[in-house]
């Protein structure tokens, strides 16, 4: 049993990771 709230929250969070990571990695490349 899933609990759609947290596989939402999971969901975002992850995107957020992914947005902070590549702007990190952006950084690091100039």
């Amino acid at each position: 049993m899933h609990n759609p709230l947290i596989a939402e929250v999971l969901r975002r969070t992850h995107h957020d990771t992914t947005l902070l990571v590549d702007s990190l990695a952006e950084g690091f490349q100039r």
